[in-house]
């Protein structure tokens, strides 16, 4: 489904482009890029992205993205999770059964685009969407369960712990720069901070892209332009 709605804006984008171009109005779009990537997100978690964006007058820079990131849910300070060991070719570890907090947050961004040199470029925008995800509570043991809860089972060995489906409003700000190393593919990073209501875990961390599309080289004066 976010995969069908990314494919339809970056088509929407395409014809505005062309609409754009045959009125040869003021507004001209200077890259237009799908990206994909993922990376490390703070407390012990992952992300991963995909989107469309469009870079306007040299200046501007506008996103349809989705962020899949985890994290290890919020718990009491005293709760003691069960713990299972296994052994890999490499050697033994040891896993916890620590409830994972997963956000999907599809949104919106606008913001400044700053070309730098005829490769690299920077980026600091903001923007809102909607935030699906679980929140976690933990009850002493044989706590009745409220509507809408689900247990998980065998997590804590002091703790009842269940989960609540929830989706809320969610904003995030992103810093990156990009790299064309050529006209129609490039590479990025972004730091972002995505804060979300509604009980719904923030989550912050690192992305690394991989860019295709339409992305000409910055001119020699790229950041007088």
């Amino acid at each position: 489904m976010v995969m069908k709605n990314i494919l339809l804006l970056a088509a929407a984008i395409v014809l505005s482009v062309t609409s754009l171009q045959a009125q040869e109005s003021q507004a001209k779009v200077n890259r237009i890029y799908v990206y994909g990537g993922g990376g490390p997100a703070l407390f012990s978690g992952l992300s991963g992205s995909l989107g469309v964006s469009a870079v306007i007058n040299k200046k501007w820079i506008a996103s349809i993205g989705y962020l899949d990131a985890s994290r290890n849910a919020s718990a009491p300070s005293d709760a003691n999770f069960n713990k299972s060991s296994l052994t890999w070719i490499w050697g033994p570890s040891v896993i916890d059964y620590h409830p994972t907090a997963e956000t999907k947050f599809t949104y919106l961004s606008f913001g400044r685009y700053y070309p730098a040199t005829k490769k690299v470029s920077y980026i600091l925008d903001g923007g809102i969407g909607l935030a699906k995800g679980q929140d976690f509570n933990y009850y002493e043991y044989n706590s009745p369960l409220k509507p809408g809860e689900v247990l998980i089972p065998g997590a804590s060995t002091n703790y009842t712990v269940t989960e609540t489906a929830k989706s809320s409003v969610g904003f995030i700000a992103r810093a990156g720069m990009d790299w064309a190393f050529s006209g129609g593919a490039g590479m990025g990073i972004d730091f972002f901070y995505n804060l979300c209501t509604g009980g719904i875990s923030d989550n912050v961390g690192l992305t690394f892209r991989l860019n295709l599309g339409y992305m000409p080289r910055n001119g020699k004066n790229a950041l007088k332009q």
